[in-house]
């Protein structure tokens, strides 16, 4: 028993190790930012590492074309697709020119209503209210759909170095290390779900109660129409559908859904002029009547925040990718060589 046993744990890892794999990389921002809890930010040095390593040594491909191979059963083994979420002004600035110069194909992945925009995403905005503005009034009441909160920052008012380095280290899921910070998970818990509209109308209470201690940074605001009209014309680059204000899909009727995702896929069909085919889910959130939606607007493919590789199992609407974090070009290349490997 002991040797049948053994002969399929070496039949299991000798089929793992040459299953047919790629993987979809999940990017959002190449900048430098101070307060990163989300890990959602590349350096501009780190991402041209990447690409370094990327171009010597896998084929890469677009993420259209993972959706295609995905469909048809046709994975080709090792190739690596590049996909950006949420259509962030440095997507424009700071990695398209290193995406030319390395000649690598990527995705980008744009929530429509907010091109164009001179403000921050959300969450950022929160972060820059929460955890990098230098004094704050010491006691917050804000109702957040419906409830009533109470925070106290206690002696956290006036930001201090000790402090600062504390948001700057931080990691969600780790632990809040200030009061803050709890503040800022607190509220940034109870906005996922809501409706943008209702997102803006917390924000506009917070920014009153700040006041003038954030002034938000042009370098987080999204990219400009004509940025992304560029985007289009590239011949490297692809775009695809994150929808109209970037909620969590799941939480929402089928009809807040079908707008969310259809306005946005008919938005950057004008302007980009062309079919839009692809999605991916902001957050990664869906669930059965997000996909039943995807399909009624005949999409090809859709991508989640799911941490896996893409093989013969993988299914169409429920695409995985793998989130980069800001790793120098060694332990990105280790990385990449554990996920494809399947460990």
């Amino acid at each position: 028993q002991t040797g049948v046993m053994n002969t399929r744990h070496w039949y299991h890892q000798f089929t793992k190790i040459f299953r047919k794999r790629s993987l979809v990389l999940m990017y959002h921002r190449i900048a430098d930012v101070p307060v990163d809890p989300w890990q959602l930010a590349v350096s501009p040095e780190h991402f041209e590492q990447h690409l370094q390593v990327l171009r010597d040594t896998y084929p890469l491909i677009t993420a259209k074309a993972v959706a295609q191979q995905v469909r048809e059963r046709t994975i080709v083994k090792n190739t690596i697709s590049l996909t950006f979420d949420d259509g962030y002004s440095d997507n424009f600035l700071s990695a398209k020119p290193l995406l030319e110069k390395y000649n690598c194909p990527a995705t980008f992945f744009i929530a429509s209503h907010f091109i164009g925009k001179d403000h921050e995403f959300w969450w950022d905005a929160l972060v820059g209210i929460l955890l990098l503005s230098e004094k704050l009034p010491v006691d917050l009441g804000i109702v957040i759909n419906g409830e009533a909160l109470h925070f106290e920052l206690d002696h956290e008012g006036i930001l201090q170095p000790g402090e600062m380095g504390k948001h700057a280290s931080w990691l969600w899921p780790e632990t809040p290390p200030t009061r803050r910070a709890e503040i800022y998970l607190a509220i940034w818990e109870r906005l996922k779900p809501l409706p943008y509209a209702a997102i803006e109308v917390v924000l506009g209470t917070l920014k009153n109660w700040a006041g003038s201690a954030y002034l938000p940074p042009a370098a987080n605001f999204p990219m400009a129409e004509q940025q992304l009209n560029e985007l289009f014309a590239h011949r490297l680059i692809d775009i695809g559908i994150h929808t109209v204000t970037h909620p969590a899909l799941s939480v929402h009727p089928k009809a807040f859904q079908y707008d969310e995702v259809n306005q946005c896929k008919e938005q950057l069909e004008r302007l980009g002029g062309r079919p839009m085919e692809i999605i991916a889910y902001p957050y990664g959130d869906h669930n059965q009547t997000t996909m039943a939606t995807i399909n009624e607007l005949h999409l090809s493919g859709a991508f989640t925040t799911a941490d896996t590789a893409v093989d013969k199992n993988t299914q169409p609407f429920q695409i995985g990718r793998l989130q980069v974090k800001n790793w120098d070009g060694p332990t990105f290349k280790r990385q990449l060589n554990r996920w494809l490997n399947g460990r």
